[in-house]
């Protein structure tokens, strides 16, 4: 089977649009997502500079809730009282979280109508925020941050809530009011640390629900950046009791301290072991020397200590000013996992002056009183700069206040960040779409056009065969009726000469051969054009062609591939006979040639006609090959011809356009 020129053109077609659909389509995507994937980037670079900090295992509280038991009263009031009256410049009110069915953190409990007052020593109020009338949108678990318009000297904060939340975290429970923390910044001190709160009490549940929660300084998070953080920053003392010196080089007023446990859990979870080894008997002492034996008590922890978590342990004391200060640390909670070992385990010691820590980088005097037997506590060798270095085993540590702020930057952008992702999932999903029906429709027009080529070839094939059935039909009714009369009225001519000359009977003769040779010529024409030739009478036809020009020479043929020439048009049929017929007359006249061979053979896929003699060649007198590269052209075939003198000539007609199946 041949595959025709048309065939393939239709399937190059094809093939060039399955290539520059997917390219335009590319090219349409990009125009169609590049800004989303631009401020994707973006988002990304900021986030690269914001602190990473996780949610704490365990918390050492909670906070404060009031539950819906079918009773509410409604508004519910909570009121702090500061320590001490301070300017106000930042209100953050911390949310309370839990983990949903798809172990994503989520807040809970936080009215979305309510007030927000900042007191002043003279009884009036200012007030910083107002949605009673409209709901305000939590979106997240971040700091919720408000600033007031004037910085007046403030002496408490009055938050009221007149609308439950619905529950999502108790579920059989339909609405509440919750709270994680609530800060008041003048400048970096959280003056709310510790500050005496008043509010419904109805709900207390042990020392993990309770109005007291709000301002102990507890929260679900720690004020860390823990991102690309890989440091371990911890100290251990294998002793039921540990004492801490430290020299401030100056004398110094401080008025809050914090103590940093070890976070566990990060690494063994569950159980959470958190807060383990933390020392549940604190006393931070002034001294008027290292070696002062009376010195001033300013903290004492009491049994009112809730269990240790993973957060720091935060406190405000009344402002002490010096320059040597103790800690004692004692009663470490029991590790589980170290049953006959006393130890006490910290990450960092900071005293704060105003919010900023004034111990960073100090070296600490230790002395441990009774220490663990165990071969493990002897073994020991602890370094107390890990206490000062501004590191936790978790994270370095940031200023509260700075966590606060870009803790929420980081929420809000995670949150910009997913709706942005999934808004280019769904361009691009609708991008690719696109792409689809647009291939899809390509796909079809290519069809419609390759059917539309069909039809139009197939109308001029069938317009084609009509003109030449109508001249095939010409050629036999009105050139052979000719020919025939021709030939008739030579005959008749002839038998009315008996006595003719030899000439002209010769000459008669010859006449009448002629006219019987073109009407086997025409008929064959004709047979060509309706295209009833086979390919056995196209074979035989081309040997009888042969012998017929050669005469008495010697003519071998060679026709394997006969299948191949029906599969020629007419046309090609035609030009095919007269290349053999031109080529075979230049023989005659040209070469002396006694043996001719014709082959017809497979050339890779191409077939390929060959006529070879062994005459004397081309000479230098070059015969005009003109007819025949004017054939091979219409046959859109190459032409190769070889010769020598005395070793004859090869002509070869490779038909290329036609391949051989």
């Amino acid at each position: 089977m041949i595959s025709s020129p048309s065939r393939r053109s239709g399937l190059m077609l094809m093939l060039l649009s399955g290539i520059l659909i997917p390219q335009s389509g590319t090219a349409f995507i990009n125009s169609a997502v590049s800004a989303t994937e631009y401020k994707i980037a973006d988002i990304q670079n900021r986030l690269e500079h914001l602190p990473v900090t996780s949610h704490s295992a365990s918390p050492w509280t909670i906070g404060y809730h009031y539950l819906d038991f079918g009773k509410a009263e409604l508004p519910v009031v909570i009121e702090l009282t500061f320590a001490e009256t301070k300017p106000v410049d930042l209100i953050a009110l911390m949310p309370v979280t839990y983990i949903n069915e798809q172990g994503h953190h989520k807040p809970a409990g936080f009215s979305k109508r309510f007030t927000l007052e900042l007191l002043h020593a003279d009884g009036t109020s200012e007030r910083v925020a107002d949605y009673r009338t409209e709901a305000y949108q939590l979106e997240g678990i971040e700091p919720q941050l408000f600033h007031p318009q004037e910085t007046n000297r403030c002496t408490g904060l009055r938050y009221t809530a007149y609308e439950l939340s619905i529950n999502n975290r108790l579920r059989q429970l339909s609405r509440m009011i919750a709270l994680n923390e609530i800060l008041v910044f003048s400048g970096q001190q959280n003056i709310a640390l510790n500050a005496t709160v008043k509010a419904p009490d109805i709900f207390r549940f042990g020392k993990s629900w309770a109005p007291e929660c709000l301002t102990d300084g507890f929260m679900f998070f720690s004020h860390l950046d823990q991102h690309e953080f890989q440091a371990e920053s911890f100290f251990h003392a294998y002793a039921e009791e540990l004492v801490l010196t430290i020299d401030l080089k100056t004398e110094k007023t401080i008025d809050e301290f914090r103590i940093w446990p070890i976070r566990f859990s990060i690494f063994i979870q569950p159980p959470t072991v958190d807060g383990t080894s933390f020392p549940r008997n604190i006393r931070l002492e002034k001294l008027t020397s290292p070696d002062d034996s009376a010195p001033e008590i300013i903290y004492q922890s009491g049994p009112e200590l809730p269990r240790p978590g993973s957060t720091p342990f935060e406190k405000r004391i009344g402002p002490a000013t010096g320059r040597y200060f103790r800690i004692s640390l004692s009663e470490p909670l029991p590790d589980f996992r170290l049953s006959d070992v006393t130890r006490i385990s910290l990450a960092e010691i900071e005293l704060c002056s105003q919010g900023e820590v004034i111990t960073r980088g100090l070296p600490l005097s230790v002395e441990v009183k009774n220490p663990s037997p165990s071969e493990q506590a002897r073994n020991y060798i602890a370094d107390p700069i890990y206490l000062t270095d501004g590191d936790s085993n978790d994270g370095h540590i940031l200023p509260l206040r700075d966590w606060v702020e870009l803790f929420r930057q980081r929420m809000i952008l995670q949150r910009e960040l997913a709706a942005l992702e999934s808004q280019l999932d769904f361009a691009r999903g609708q991008d690719k779409r696109r792409i689809q029906y647009l291939a899809i429709a390509t796909l079809f027009l290519i069809i419609f056009l390759v059917l539309m080529i069909w039809l139009v070839r197939l109308i001029a094939h069938k317009r084609w065969m009509k003109i030449r059935d109508q001249i095939a039909e010409d050629l036999h009714d009105e050139v052979g009726a000719n020919l025939s009369s021709i030939a008739q009225s030579t005959e008749l001519i002839t038998e009315s000469l008996p006595d003719a000359p030899p000439r002209i009977k010769e000459l008669l003769g010859d006449t009448l051969n002629t006219a019987r040779i073109t009407a086997a010529e025409t008929r064959q024409f004709v047979r060509l054009l309706e295209n009833r030739e086979t390919a056995a009478d196209l074979t035989e036809h081309i040997k009888n062609t042969a012998l017929r020009i050669l005469g008495e020479r010697t003519c071998l043929f060679d026709i394997d591939e006969t299948c191949f020439l029906n599969q020629l048009p007419p046309s090609a049929k035609w030009d095919l006979m007269f290349f053999i017929k031109e080529t075979l007359n230049n023989i005659i006249k040209h070469s002396g040639a006694t043996q001719v061979e014709i082959t017809l053979k497979s050339a890779g896929p191409c077939p390929r006609l060959t006529i070879s003699d062994n005459g004397c060649g081309i000479t230098a007198a070059p015969v005009s090959l003109h007819h025949l590269e004017n054939r091979a052209k219409r046959l859109h075939a190459e032409l190769d011809v070889q010769t020598g003198k005395n070793i004859g000539t090869t002509i070869s007609l490779t038909l290329t356009r036609w391949k051989m199946t």
